[in-house]
């Protein structure tokens, strides 16, 4: 096997691991919020930033535009800190992503 072969397979595993991870985090949160959200509302639906009853690409882009930001940020939209850790990050996205298309 070539060394250029090797790397793209240690690539692809290494996004393969990376995403797993995204996901796995991303189900435990979705299955702690399952009951509702920290209000006890259970109507609101996971990944919808915007609140239009809609998981999309606004929601997604809102959560891009707020990556890595944090409260007292000049980006911070605590709409899009979907697992309350005060920081935007890859598990945010991926509550978006794995709750696309879900509609109310």
């Amino acid at each position: 096997m070539e060394e250029g072969e090797l790397t793209k397979k240690n690539t692809s595993l290494v996004l393969l691991l990376l995403l797993a991870l995204v996901a796995m985090f991303t189900l435990q949160i979705h299955m702690a919020n399952a009951n509702g959200d920290d209000n006890g509302n259970p109507n609101d639906l996971i990944g919808d930033i915007n609140h239009d009853g809609r998981v999309n690409m606004e929601d997604l882009s809102l959560a891009c535009l707020s990556f890595f930001s944090y409260p007292g940020h000049s980006r911070w939209n605590p709409e899009a800190d979907l697992d309350n850790n005060d920081l935007i990050d890859l598990r945010d996205i991926g509550i978006v992503a794995i709750n696309f298309g879900a509609t109310h």
